[in-house]
């Protein structure tokens, strides 16, 4: 089996520099933790709705169960590294 080394060179970052539209690989990151959030919002409000208006309590408290590990994810993706 072939064994790969990776070299890091100035040009394999290329792609965390800004681009020709400005967009940069922090850019990106938070508008995926923003979407996240917005999805674990709507994920625990609608298994509230599950709930208490059509008394499914399996589906709701899995969407709800969703919707803490979204926030998890987030938090751990937000954290200070030191």
């Amino acid at each position: 089996m072939p064994r790969y080394v990776v070299v890091q060179t100035a040009e394999s970052h290329s792609r965390l520099r800004p681009s020709a539209n400005g967009a940069t690989a922090g850019t990106m990151l938070a508008m995926v933790l923003s979407l996240l959030m917005l999805v674990a919002i709507a994920l625990g409000a609608g298994g509230l709705y599950f709930i208490v208006r059509r008394k499914d309590y399996k589906r709701g408290w899995l969407m709800i169960v969703a919707a803490v590990v979204m926030l998890a994810n987030v938090a751990i993706m937000t954290a200070p590294m030191e």
